[in-house]
């Protein structure tokens, strides 16, 4: 009777862990709220049978999904990180909640708990929908702001950009709309608006407030267009004269990192001098995309259309190219460049006696760092790098994006 109920028990606990597993291992969604110093972001989470997967905010950049990297899960632990955004997850099967109970790093720790399935759909906000653009008038300045309505399956989501202070996709929470009032909240910033619709219910009109500040009067006027990204007038328009290829470059000196870029080409069979493309901090495609804008795009169309061959390429575990971006150092990020500089000048047409980099903001910093280590350089192209201390430097930034906001 003992080795049967110990039998049985086996079975049960085989049985138990492997749900557990299959929960975590098949193709499904889990969503879970985290709560930040800058309001409170949805998260909805994809995990695929295969160890991969991706995650996107609901409420700040739906239908933006991130994909995940390093995904481990198992009958009681997950794991996983983040590239594009530098975090990661670790949590706990909880039988109790039924849920994976964890912390959620991105320069801090934030407690967040998945649940099976997608997001409750948040209220449906009636007759809003569009992007509603303002002017606020501060401190001598004028600032620019766009309010995102959206309605959906998951119900109004709402969300807005400070274009001049370089913010996108805050969060708004407590979008209310009362006969022809309306109010929301800004978490991020500390801001409340209040105001009345007006006749034709394009436009709204009302006090823009926070904390330590007098009350601003703001008009919001709704588009009459259909919103999206402007196509920026310095993206290359004219047909290519050149060659492009996707290419693949192995970094000998760092295991599993490979790196995918294109090469731009010259017509015609070389030798060409060549330049190697650096891009700034935060994980970054090969065209630097930002806001809508290509800069390396529009920097290889320029150069190649002059002679000069431009190799382009995704930052490690970004876009196509493996590796762990999230753990990577500077000094990581130039051995990488040293790596496309080996490949590229055994590329035929390609004059190996000429090849440099150009690094922007933090490639700035890290082609000087590939430099030191590769005498074979033939020249560096600082655009925007650090000239001064990177401690003074985090502190101009810091004092520079303060006062733009109105501190003193």
């Amino acid at each position: 009777m003992r080795m049967i109920m110990r039998s049985l028990l086996l079975v049960w606990l085989f049985l138990v862990s492997h749900s557990v597993f299959a929960q975590a291992a098949a193709p499904q969604e889990w969503h879970g709220e985290l709560v930040t110093p800058g309001g409170k972001l949805m998260l909805l989470v994809r995990l695929d049978a295969g160890g991969s997967g991706d995650m996107e905010s609901i409420n700040q950049a739906p239908g933006q999904k991130m994909a995940l990297g390093a995904v481990q899960a198992s009958a009681s632990s997950l794991r996983f990180n983040v590239p594009a955004i530098g975090a990661s997850y670790e949590a706990a099967w909880s039988e109790q909640e039924q849920a994976w109970v964890g912390q959620f790093r991105q320069g801090m720790l934030l407690p967040l708990t998945l649940r099976r399935g997608p997001p409750p759909p948040a209220a449906i906000v009636e007759g809003l929908d569009g992007d509603w653009r303002a002017l606020l008038h501060r401190d001598g300045r004028d600032l620019r702001l766009v309010l995102h309505v959206v309605t959906g399956t998951q119900g109004t989501r709402v969300t807005l950009d400070s274009p001049d202070l370089g913010a996108f996709g805050l969060p708004v929470e407590q979008f209310i709309r009362s006969g022809n009032t309306v109010r929301f909240r800004v978490p991020s910033t500390g801001v409340q608006f209040s105001g009345q619709l007006g006749s034709g219910l394009d436009s709204m009109t009302g006090a823009w407030s926070r904390d330590g500040q007098p009350p601003a009067e703001l008009r919001f006027q709704r588009d009459a267009t259909q919103a999206g990204l402007r196509t920026r007038s310095q993206w290359p328009l004219a047909a290519a004269t050149y060659r492009s290829e996707d290419v693949a470059i192995p970094n000998n000196a760092a295991s599993g990192v490979v790196l995918a870029g294109t090469l731009s080409l010259p017509q015609g069979a070389g030798p060409f001098p060549a330049v190697i493309l650096v891009s700034g901090s935060g994980a970054q495609d090969r065209d630097e995309s930002m806001f809508g804008h290509k800069p390396f795009a529009v920097l290889a169309d320029y150069l190649t259309r002059r002679g000069i061959a431009v190799l382009r390429y995704d930052d490690r575990g970004f876009g196509a190219s493996t590796g762990n971006f999230e753990t990577a150092t500077s000094v990581d990020f130039a051995s990488d460049a040293n790596a496309a500089f080996a490949w590229l000048r055994t590329r035929p047409g390609i004059d190996a006696r000429a090849i440099g980099l150009a690094g922007h903001s933090e490639g700035g910093l890290v082609a000087p760092i590939a430099a030191a280590a590769n005498p074979d350089l033939a020249f560096l192209v600082l655009l925007a790098g650090p000239a001064t201390d990177t401690d003074r430097l985090i502190l101009a930034q810091r004092r520079a994006a303060g006062l733009a906001q109105g501190m003193r």
